[in-house]
């Protein structure tokens, strides 16, 4: 079969897709979503990482794939977006830069209620009974969703940690949260000029 070039009409291009706009075609970006979660962790296909460096561990075999694993790929909310390509892979309103933990992509994404889901693919990521994107206290199990005070923020957390993007971070002043943003931000710029 003879090869087709492509036309400004065909709807192709030739052009590698770049999911997250950071010039790495994703199929050289091991986060194609930008959401600081390597896509071989989103990708959930039997694929292990041990050593945290964003690819699957052995030896690729002739099928292109490292063997125990599978081509298949995980859509945690059926939205016909394979995870490592959704930047809200469990479709609870949050995004999953915000649920994965930190924005250090070799960091374990973070399990908070430790069933086995990690949060950016739980939708009740403290086990309480109530969708992430709608508890009023996302880390900490608050099933009656009280809030004697009316300030959006649930009483389970009025008296926590105060809480950066929905996680706790062990902060106390508004100066620490301005330092703990800055270091996040220096280590995405960071991250994402290592994927280039």
């Amino acid at each position: 079969m003879p090869i087709q070039p492509i036309s400004p009409d065909s709807g192709r291009t030739a052009e590698p897709r770049d999911t997250d706009g950071d010039r790495a075609s994703d199929f050289l970006d091991l986060d194609s979503d930008g959401d600081a979660l390597f896509d071989v962790v989103e990708r959930g296909a039997g694929a292990s990482d041990a050593d945290a460096d964003g690819r699957a561990d052995g030896t690729v075999g002739p099928t292109g794939l490292v063997p125990g694993a599978s081509s298949a790929t995980v859509d945690t909310d059926a939205d016909g977006k394979p995870d490592f390509l959704d930047t809200d892979a469990d479709g609870d309103a949050l995004l999953d830069a915000d649920e994965a933990g930190d924005a250090v992509l070799s960091t374990p994404a973070v399990d908070s209620d430790a069933d086995g889901k990690p949060d950016f693919q739980d939708v009740d990521s403290d086990g309480d009974g109530a969708n992430d994107g709608a508890d009023n206290c996302r880390l900490v199990a608050n099933a009656d969703q009280a809030d004697a005070d009316a300030d959006g923020k649930g009483d389970a957390c009025d008296d926590a940690t105060p809480m950066v993007n929905g996680g706790g971070c062990g902060c106390s002043s508004g100066a620490e949260v301005g330092a703990l943003w800055l270091l996040g931000a220096l280590a995405m710029r960071r991250r994402r000029a290592s994927t280039r």
